[in-house]
């Protein structure tokens, strides 16, 4: 099942700030000023309405709480707390546990003078780039555009439109399927038939035709977007790095398998290999003659190499005694990024792989920092931090930085311990991942553009979201 996202207001109450209003419902300064278009932070007034920019939050409970004195703390109605959590009456809980607060009502009232062009407006309820009032009257079910004071309006946030298309991984309907998402007009198309499990990732090709990805019982598949054929290649196992990528021309994938490379064209349907110790992430140059990948060094120390696609001339390009993990070629094939040293603390580091020149990224609070991705442009790496709250556990900052680690900032907040992330084609906005309970799957996808980020509630899942990919330009 999948649920139409709809924005949450809270009212202004005495002594109330945007600072800290986004302390109190986990959203950045700038992701609560941008989705209510508020220039200033000092405009705030009592009384306004502000759309909060996440479907519940997730709080702690401690000593002494009970459920109407934190329906005060956050200013919400305590049926609201009571509902989303199921509470039976007379209502008891207790230290530790984990309750789900919505971050206000699920509709805005209408004030005196307000029309639905300037809600619409106001509240970003926008599709390429054009208020889409008709979708608040859908919504809301009205015959015409006419409103008046006091009136309750459910706000949708709005399929933000642009090009490409989004396709993700989810169990919703009961099994893992890959499906696809148009940012045009918000449907879903079911694109698989129970053979992707729950750490299946899909990879587009250039041409945005044919999507790969590992499925249930590692097999490889290749699936045509256009009329719905899938092709079965390969089986890979557990213990193997799950990682695909597409050549240049479209015409070949390639993956690590045990000991080898394997390069497998799917036009022909024949393959070659390299022998490797162990390698992982191989990746296609843009010039499509050469790899990069990691492999074991004679020390066994996991280093970076680049080979001919027939495994000549291999070239190290690192000689690190930490481990080269999660490797990633920036689009454009000047850069590489990897992060070290393990799963628990995890840093990134670029290298400008014609100069050796190595950077390490700033990164979080606590060095747990996840799925870095390039942008189509190779400027920028967008990227998951892991960090602590008291109030809320962990919870993850998804940040943009520029290839040399220049201008590291926290763009959006993820209630995950992680997210995955991935980039728009024109590389101005991100997708990424929220609504976690503790360390588990999310259930919603948020979009939001870099230039005005606010961020928007895509749709939520009755089940999980494990893997996005945005397509590339057609």
């Amino acid at each position: 099942m999948i649920e139409a996202p709809v924005q949450h207001f809270y009212t202004v109450q005495p002594g109330d700030t945007i600072y800290q209003l986004s302390r109190r419902f986990g959203v950045t300064v700038e992701n609560l000023l941008a989705a209510n278009n508020i220039s200033s932070p000092n405009q705030l007034l009592v009384g306004q309405q502000i759309s909060v920019p996440q479907t519940f939050i997730h709080y702690r409970v401690r000593l002494g709480d009970t459920v109407f004195r934190i329906a005060r703390m956050f200013g919400v109605y305590p049926e609201s707390i009571i509902a989303f959590n199921q509470l039976q009456a007379p209502y008891f809980i207790y230290p530790n546990q984990l309750l789900l607060i919505p971050p206000g009502l699920p509709y805005y009232t209408v004030q005196q003078g307000d029309t639905l062009f300037q809600i619409a407006r106001k509240y970003n309820v926008i599709t390429n780039r054009s208020i889409n009032t008709q979708l608040i009257q859908e919504v809301n079910q009205l015959p015409n555009s006419n409103i008046f004071p006091g009136m309750q309006l459910v706000i949708p946030y709005a399929p933000p439109g642009g090009q490409g298309l989004i396709t993700y991984n989810s169990n919703h309907s009961g099994t893992y399927d890959l499906w696809l998402y148009n940012t045009n007009n918000g449907s879903h198309q079911m694109l698989t038939q129970n053979l992707t499990d729950s750490f299946t990732v899909p990879y587009w090709s250039h041409d945005r035709r044919l999507l790969a990805f590992v499925g249930q019982h590692y097999i490889v598949y290749v699936l045509d977007v256009n009329n719905g054929q899938i092709a079965q290649l390969d089986q890979l196992t557990p213990d193997d790095i799950l990682t695909l990528d597409w050549s240049p021309d479209d015409q070949k994938i390639v993956y690590t398998k045990n000991n080898q490379i394997v390069i497998y064209d799917v036009i022909k349907h024949e393959f070659q290999t390299i022998t490797k110790q162990l390698p992982r992430d191989a990746q296609w140059f843009p010039n499509g003659d050469q790899l990069l990948y990691s492999a074991l060094d004679s020390n066994g120390n996991r280093q970076m190499y680049r080979a001919n696609i027939n495994g000549g001339d291999e070239q190290q390009l690192t000689n690190q005694q930490v481990p080269v993990n999660f490797l990633r070629l920036s689009p454009d094939g000047e850069m590489a990024l990897f992060t070290s040293p393990g799963v628990s603390i995890s840093i990134i580091h670029t290298l400008e792989l014609d100069t050796g020149n190595m950077y390490s990224l700033e990164g979080g609070p606590l060095g747990r920092d996840y799925n870095p991705t390039w942008s189509p442009n190779s400027s920028q790496i967008a990227y998951s931090s892991n960090d602590f709250s008291d109030l809320r556990g962990y919870y993850s900052q998804v940040k943009t930085v520029g290839s040399r680690g220049e201008n590291d900032q926290i763009n959006a907040l993820s209630n995950c311990f992680s997210t995955p992330l991935s980039w728009s084609p024109d590389g101005q906005s991100l997708i990424y991942l929220s609504g976690c309970t503790e360390e588990t799957f999310a259930n919603s996808m948020w979009y939001l553009n870099l230039n005005h980020p606010a961020p928007i509630q895509l749709f939520n899942v009755n089940g999980v979201i494990t893997s996005m990919s945005w397509s590339p330009l057609p």
